[in-house]
């Protein structure tokens, strides 16, 4: 019983979750079955660990039943009338979750039941509530308009100015509404086109986005916040760094929680690139975005942070000075990191601490103990492991991992174009700066400016201009 589907589900309740569905099921209103509640009551016993052993059909049957012969059908069939009770209790429970579309179905069963007057006063009281809301972002538009259709569907209008005004407003919410998700998903796959191979067409926007501007449903600044963020995304032109910083500065306040993270993560995606290509000056923007979502709170989620932004974090302070800052980031947020990346985002963070500090060896142990997945980490860890060996002066080491990076960055099929390219340019100037190293090559300064000049986007850019700038001609 143990791999059913119930028990499985039972197992990601939370403790409060497991209280409230066995309220569910003792309802009357929801559960008339009392086998059903006995079978509940019998397997809550062993919540949350689920033994095998005493979670079994034949033994959870006996309680249930006493000394009556184990029946397998009437088993399974309990088993599945929880089951559909559990997922009632999943519908309830995601449904109370947005207070608006509640009373949007509460709108609609008053005007059923006839009950005109009340419809109104309770429809303007929720409108109030949603009007006080102090952000904007797509599940405020989706709320407005569900409640700009409730007005629209049972209510009366005055005249037909007002019908066509309410008609203009629940088009013009839902067409926010709309928008912002499109522009939501394209910047999601543009966003893991740097390091996957993932892309759409951009035909079908483009005609999209005309369409609502010739119709004057482009007004929204939130939307024009977030279409600023997809062409970033897309293109990394300053121009629209520029005018998007504008547009959030005029509008922080209005910000909400997810459309601060979508804007972090376009403006990490910015400042990446700007990197890659030798292009400093968004170091300090870099570590403010850092700083000041960090502290507000928005790039957690269920109190919990990203072992990617844990590590951007540390390294947008590096690059900008703020070593203090960086240090005590490193502990302060250790323990809202994912259990499963803990060790693997703090060890690789305090081998950088520690690279910045001189202290390469200790580094070098520090990064050994990570083994990220993910392959945009992993392409930095590698990098990161050849920077140190190469200061550290361990010769045999650095050609084994010259082979080693090659085999990667032209065997790893999940390498995107550009991470390849990326990886291949370092690569390129890794090894000439080892040939010049230990007397394989004739290479100048100059020589390795001319290629560094035509490479541009590469990881660990900083480390390869300090490397040339250091050689003597």
């Amino acid at each position: 019983m143990n791999d059913s589907k119930i028990i499985k589900l039972l197992k990601t309740f939370s403790p409060e979750e497991i209280k409230q569905f066995t309220l569910f099921v003792h309802s009357p209103f929801y559960n008339r079955v009392k086998k059903v509640s006995a079978l509940f009551g019998a397997v809550k016993k062993y919540y949350p660990a689920f033994e095998s052993k005493k979670v079994s059909r034949e033994k959870i049957y006996k309680k249930i039943y006493g000394k009556k012969t184990y029946n397998d059908d009437i088993m399974r069939n309990l088993q599945s009338d929880l089951w559909e009770l559990a997922c009632d209790f999943l519908f309830h429970v995601a449904s109370s979750g947005n207070f608006f579309s509640r009373q949007a179905k509460i709108l609609e069963q008053l005007k059923n039941r006839g009950l005109n007057n009340i419809v109104i006063s309770h429809l303007v009281k929720t409108e109030k509530q949603l009007y006080n809301i102090p952000y904007v972002d797509e599940e405020y538009f989706f709320n407005s308009y569900l409640l700009q259709n409730a007005r629209n569907n049972y209510t009366d209008h005055k005249n037909l100015d007002e019908f066509q005004g309410n008609i203009n407003s629940e088009i013009l919410q839902l067409s926010n509404f709309y928008l912002l998700h499109l522009f939501e998903r394209y910047i999601q796959v543009d966003k893991f086109s740097v390091a996957y191979k993932t892309s759409l067409s951009g035909d079908f926007l483009n005609n999209i986005v005309n369409a609502f501007k010739d119709n004057n449903y482009f007004s929204s600044p939130i939307v024009k916040i977030y279409y600023y963020m997809l062409l970033l995304t897309r293109t990394k032109e300053d121009f629209y760094y520029i005018e998007l910083m504008k547009l959030v500065k005029k509008n922080m306040a209005s910000l909400g929680r997810n459309v601060k993270f979508n804007l972090y993560q376009a403006l990490t995606g910015f400042y990446f690139e700007k990197e890659r290509s030798l292009k400093h000056e968004y170091r300090r923007d870099r570590f403010n975005l850092f700083k000041t979502f960090i502290k507000d709170g928005s790039l957690l989620f269920n109190n919990s942070l990203s072992y990617t932004t844990y590590i951007n974090a540390l390294q947008a302070a590096l690059l900008a000075g703020e070593y203090e800052w960086a240090e005590k980031f490193t502990y302060s947020h250790k323990d809202l990191l994912d259990v499963n990346n803990r060790s693997d985002a703090f060890h690789y963070n305090i081998a950088q601490l520690l690279h910045h500090k001189g202290k390469d060896k200790e580094a070098l142990k520090h990064l050994q103990m990570t083994f990220p997945t993910n392959i945009v980490i992993k392409s930095a860890v590698k990098t990161f492991e050849m920077c140190l060996v190469f200061d550290l002066g361990y010769q045999d080491r650095v050609f084994n991992l010259i082979d080693n990076f090659r085999h990667f960055v032209t065997r790893d099929k999940v390498l995107a174009d550009r991470t390849r390219s990326a990886l291949s340019n370092f690569l390129k100037l890794y090894v000439m700066l080892t040939d010049i190293k230990y007397g394989k090559s004739r290479f100048s300064k100059s020589d390795l400016e001319l290629e560094l000049s035509r490479c541009g986007y590469m990881l660990s850019s900083g480390w390869i201009m300090d490397k040339i700038e250091r050689l003597k001609e």
